[in-house]
């Protein structure tokens, strides 16, 4: 009977982990207006290259949810529908893009997440107010695993060659 319960219940449940953040409740701006660096084109910094990067994937719908489809099939395929919501999978993906893309510990990363504004934007977050907390940067972001991100790459490099060929013209 209790596995009978049990499964009516992950049956019912809502997923607790979301696609993309709820930006309209946060008071965070539209993830495709964030204003990144304007030096981002030419600057030596790897970060702003990253987020406009990220910003293009995340304006292009389709690939998106390509991608977001990978992601959730690796990352949710042996997970219960129960505990607590965690981070979406967008920003599971934002946060280990730039911790690999940079070369970031993960104390660093805590620190860029909790106060760069662009990437705070990016990762579809309002104000400073919500900070990450060490333990949950930790048990979401190593989610993403060098083997995800290899067929994230692959995703967006069998992408339609007319978006990768604007998407670098912007750039």
């Amino acid at each position: 009977m209790s596995i009978l319960r049990s499964w009516l219940h992950l049956k019912n449940s809502t997923k607790l982990r979301k696609r993309l953040p709820d930006i309209a409740s946060s008071g965070a701006l539209p993830i495709e207006t964030i204003k990144i660096s304007k030096n981002a084109r030419s600057s030596r910094d790897a970060l702003p290259r990253l987020l406009f990067g990220l910003q293009e994937l995340y304006s292009n719908k389709e690939i998106l949810g390509k991608v977001l489809d990978l992601i959730e099939k690796e990352i949710l395929s042996d997970k219960m529908a129960t505990g607590r919501p965690g981070l979406s999978l967008w920003q599971i993906l934002v946060l280990g893009v730039v911790r690999v893309g940079k070369g970031l510990s993960y104390a660093s990363l805590l620190d860029l997440a909790n106060n760069h504004r662009a990437l705070r934007g990016i990762l579809g977050l309002g104000g400073l107010e919500d900070e990450f907390s060490e333990q949950t940067l930790l048990g979401n972001v190593h989610l993403l695993t060098i083997d995800l991100l290899q067929k994230v790459n692959g995703v967006l490099m069998g992408a339609e060659s007319h978006w990768l060929k604007k998407t670098a013209q912007r750039y």
